[in-house]
């Protein structure tokens, strides 16, 4: 897990800080105005990871560092070390099992399973009563 982030960071490669930079960056442009009320969130997360996976990979600079660091900033962005996910888990568990149906590579699966458990994301609630959670 994030081996590519750990190789960069114990070999003093600063450029790693960049890439995570940039890669949240396409994150915030394609949530930008996304619904997380809609019904259909999760099929939409599904077709938004899966015909991004590419263009994650290329603001990155590299292949398998931008399927490792989409896949960790998609998901730990809404972490707060101080309150965990909070009223954001709905979020990062839709992104968890958008990453898991979707048809984006195998190590991109890998990286979310992963992380996933890393931050326990299977201990999250996700259903329609989870939704109070936005009011």
């Amino acid at each position: 897990m994030a081996l590519e982030t750990l190789g960069k960071l114990i070999h003093g490669d600063s450029s790693i800080l960049e890439s995570y930079i940039k890669v949240k960056n396409k994150w915030d442009e394609l949530l930008l105005r996304f619904d997380w009320r809609d019904k259909n969130a999760l099929e939409k997360l599904t077709k938004l990871v899966g015909d991004n996976q590419w263009s994650f990979e290329l603001v990155a600079g590299e292949r398998w560092l931008g399927q490792e660091i989409m896949v960790i900033v998609g998901i730990c962005q809404f972490y707060s070390r101080d309150v965990g996910f909070d009223k954001d888990a709905r979020k990062a568990k839709l992104i968890y099992n958008a990453f898991l149906s979707s048809y984006c590579s195998m190590e991109v699966k890998f990286h979310a399973e992963e992380i996933g458990k890393l931050y326990h994301l299977e201990d999250y609630l996700i259903d329609e009563d989870y939704e109070t959670l936005f009011d």
